[in-house]
């Protein structure tokens, strides 16, 4: 039967035929509902109460837990209460002890959003001999016994060995780990991820963007030396991996460090939308994020009009930037160097020698990372050769290992 075509009154009489029948299709009259709650939510709630009476005489357990999801649409967020939804849970698990004790143990009784009573029941729902947990205080855990008498959980953490949690505090805690988060993998196939994170390196950072909420670098560092690295291997690590994921197209690096790295559901595309968004923008940090994910295409061929949006952006920071934020300031001047937007625009070579003329070397370039300190050193030099080789030799009792090797290269 072809549900979309059905009127109302036809679906009405299937549904109760179906409710009827000596083998009833479960899955056919949950079709039929959530077709029906989009045209006649009314009618669709008298039907999942019948539905509900039916599956709890059969100790369908898992059907239930379905139609309870349809109710809650059905109802919308603020139209079911606590006490409602115990209600309804309590009718699917009237025949099971343990789902009792799942309900007994999510927090329905007290002021616990549905939601999150939801999310825990759906942890309980998990948990099995042999599923693989994670908690931020115990770390890994292999569940080894589930005891519904006494309402709890026995698991093998990596840091506490045979430890019992009460059903109530486990729901509220733990993460059940799917097959593809890094820590399953780490656990069920060591070899594989050290492969990964040899040969490559981004891609298991990606994993691990995945597999836990809001991952900045920091939080990034401290999880992959927890689990996967020793501390000595991560900058080595960290630069590989960063190298490949800044040409990755699914993958976002934040303005600010302190912010997540995030990793879309979709390839980033350099669209008229992209460029719309980036003349909206007017956070600076944020300009030259965009602009460096742009230049790692290595698209060299803009439009007119692409580049003197780019170009407007630029002019934006270096205005903004100028003698407020001078990493800013400078690495607005070495894209516009290095994209070629016209002096007319940017004027490049004039910022530069106004900047070396008024400022030390070690102030301008202060906050610059390797890569980007090359690059601006290089723009001196090209802009303002003499002046910047007095101010090189001026700063080098005070230049530490890194700028003074990154000197000499370039000299």
């Amino acid at each position: 039967m072809d549900i979309t075509t059905q009127t109302v009154d036809q679906l009405e009489e299937a549904f109760l035929e179906g409710m009827g029948a000596d083998s009833m299709e479960v899955e056919t009259l949950l079709g039929i509902l959530q077709h029906v709650v989009k045209e006649n939510p009314g009618v669709a709630k008298g039907w999942a109460e019948l539905l509900q009476g039916a599956l709890s005489e059969q100790e369908n357990a898992d059907a239930g837990f379905e139609l309870v999801e349809i109710r809650l649409g059905m109802a919308g967020e603020d139209g079911v209460t606590n006490a409602m939804l115990l209600s309804w849970l309590q009718k699917v698990y009237r025949n099971d002890r343990l789902g009792m004790v799942w309900v007994d143990n999510i927090g329905l009784d007290g002021d616990v959003s549905i939601d999150a009573a939801l999310g825990r029941l759906a942890i309980l729902r998990s948990l099995s001999e042999g599923v693989l947990v994670y908690d931020k205080t115990w770390g890994l855990g292999v569940v080894k016994d589930v005891d519904s008498f006494y309402a709890r959980v026995k698991i093998n953490f990596t840091r506490k060995k045979r430890h019992e949690l009460s059903f109530s505090y486990a729901a509220e805690t733990l993460d059940i780990l799917s097959d593809a988060h890094l820590l399953s993998i780490h656990h069920r196939e060591p070899e594989k991820m050290a492969e990964m994170v040899k040969k490559e390196p981004a891609e298991v950072v990606k994993i691990v963007l995945r597999s836990f909420p809001r991952v900045n670098v920091v939080r990034l560092q401290e999880i992959m030396t927890e689990f996967v690295i020793p501390e000595a291997k991560w900058k080595s690590f960290w630069d590989a991996a960063r190298k490949k994921l800044k040409s990755d197209p699914t993958v976002e690096f934040p303005a600010k460090r302190q912010d997540p790295i995030v990793v879309v559901d979709r390839e980033k595309r350099f669209d008229s939308t992209w460029f719309s968004g980036l003349t909206a923008c007017r956070d600076m940090a944020r300009i030259l994020i965009m602009l460096e994910d742009l230049r790692a295409t290595s698209e060299d061929d803009r439009t007119d009009d692409e580049l003197l949006a780019i170009g407007e952006r630029l002019a934006f920071v270096v205005h903004g930037a100028r003698g407020v934020d001078a990493r800013l300031f400078v690495l607005a001047l070495l894209e516009a160097d290095t994209v070629g937007i016209d002096a007319a625009v940017v004027p490049v070579e004039d910022e530069v020698k106004a900047l070396l003329s008024g400022g030390k070397l070690l102030t301008i370039t202060a906050g610059l990372v390797s890569k980007d300190l090359s690059g601006c050193l290089q723009m001196f030099l090209k802009y303002d050769p003499e002046v910047i080789l007095d101010m090189l030799l001026d700063a080098l009792p005070q230049m530490t290992s890194t700028i003074l090797n990154i000197t000499m290269d370039i000299l």
